[in-house]
């Protein structure tokens, strides 16, 4: 099972997170050790929290405006840091979600390229749109993609049987 790679990908509220936590929580009720992390918005910051990860969790990110953030590169070091000194070997790498900021640290790239390679396999929703790392990690081996604006709701039921059951080989 091997770099089994799943990427989930689609615009802004098609449903990446929902359809992510409903696998995660699938893979776990299979017995599945899960690791990675989770990132979501509270008061005005972009905020990282580890899965199965003994860290606190990390600002990444504060608003500046409706549609501007700053980055806190201090934190994207350190969690590029975090995950390359993690061991998943023995786990599915899952990330929600990757896009924008992961590109303006190198240590933060490397942690994640380390998380997905090392991984037994790996989930995770990238966001839609064009960055060099979004392509490298789309150009790893053995990834199926999965763009969910080509999917309707009632189709989803079907990826996430689809992956689940590649995922159990």
């Amino acid at each position: 099972m091997r770099n089994r790679i799943t990427i989930i990908t689609g615009k802004r509220g098609v449903g990446k997170t929902t359809s992510l936590r409903s696998i995660i929580s699938d893979l776990s009720d299979l017995g599945f050790k899960i690791k990675g992390f989770n990132t979501f918005f509270k008061r005005e910051c972009l905020v990282l929290e580890w899965l199965n990860i003994n860290q606190e969790s990390v600002i990444m990110a504060k608003k500046n405006s409706p549609f501007s953030m700053i980055p806190n590169l201090d934190s994207l070091k350190h969690i590029g840091q975090v995950l390359e000194a993690e061991e998943f070997y023995h786990s599915v790498f899952c990330a929600d979600e990757i896009g924008f900021l992961e590109s303006l640290s190198k240590e933060m790239q490397e942690g994640i390229i380390h998380s997905i390679s090392s991984s037994m396999a790996a989930v995770i929703t990238l966001r839609k749109g064009w960055y060099p790392f979004l392509k490298k990690i789309k150009e790893m081996k053995a990834v199926k993609l999965y763009d969910l604006d080509d999917y309707s709701v009632k189709e989803r039921e079907n990826i996430k049987k689809e992956i689940l059951e590649k995922l159990r080989g």
